[in-house]
């Protein structure tokens, strides 16, 4: 079998499994440690410089890999990236393990290069991953811990100001010490090249001081319903994000025996940016 023709193979393997990738999903993703130990024993045994077979091998694998996170059916968010990533690294395993078998048995090359050529797709396929892992993706990205840090970020909107800051019912106090308004980004990477947007939401962040018990999840707050299902608990620190001409009110919920049945309204807090 010439160079030309096992070139052309591995080609055909990535393009007849992404194919069953996207009218049979997962099964590209399923297949994909199969898919790379396939294109590794083939382009590995090409007659090109040891050097060139290795790149050849990494080139095949991102093509591979781009392809699945394009093209594969099913639902595409973070949870898929990271079921896909596991089985690219399963795969990068199984590859590096044949380049090297391939590499060791090399004559006229010392170890010390030995062991760079095995290591050079891996460290690479690393690289790759750390600005590829979540290609095909869009997602927010977390806000700021402190509002210096969204200050310096470029994203700090306001402080805010609330209709109540002390809130107490029976044993149960809520002190709404500070908050601020950030900006909402996500991180797009639907393209090649990631990039940062702003979005038509703005992030609300309060800092709380309480006297609850740990864990002890009886008082839940819920942004703009008064409605206590999909409730969150109250602890040190709320976060929530709303659109942009949205007025805020906080609602807060006391549950009795956890049970959302008998749940009572403690407080309705306004909330405006200063």
């Amino acid at each position: 079998m010439t160079d030309s023709i096992k070139i052309f193979l591995s080609f055909i393997i990535v393009v007849i499994t992404n194919i069953l990738g996207h009218y049979f999903p997962p099964t590209s993703i399923m297949l994909s440690p199969l898919t790379i130990g396939l294109l590794t024993g083939l382009l590995m045994f090409t007659d090109f410089k040891i050097g060139y077979r290795i790149l050849l091998v990494t080139l095949s694998i991102v093509f591979n890999d781009i392809c699945i996170k394009t093209f594969a059916g099913g639902t595409h968010d973070l949870e898929g990236a990271g079921f896909i990533n596991a089985f690219l690294i399963i795969g990068l395993i199984i590859s590096t393990i044949i380049i090297l078998i391939k590499t060791v048995v090399l004559k006229n090359i010392n170890a010390i290069i030995k062991i760079m050529l095995t290591l050079m797709m891996p460290v690479t396929m690393f690289l790759y991953i750390q600005y590829f892992g979540l290609y095909g993706l869009s997602y927010s990205k977390s806000m700021s811990l402190t509002k210096q840090n969204a200050i310096e970020n470029n994203t700090f909107l306001s402080d805010l100001n609330f209709s109540e800051t002390v809130i107490i019912y029976d044993t149960d106090s809520i002190h709404i010490i500070s908050g601020w308004t950030e900006k909402e980004l996500i991180l797009n990477h639907n393209s090649l090249i990631s990039k940062t947007e702003e979005t038509e939401n703005i992030n609300y962040k309060l800092k709380i001081k309480h006297n609850f018990k740990p864990n002890d999840f009886s008082i839940y707050f819920k942004v703009n319903s008064d409605d206590v299902n999909g409730a969150s608990p109250v602890d040190s620190v709320l976060e929530f994000t709303a659109n942009k001409s949205d007025n805020i009110t906080l609602t807060i919920f006391k549950l009795r025996n956890g049970s959302v049945n008998n749940d009572t309204i403690i407080s309705r807090v306004a909330i405006k940016p200063k």
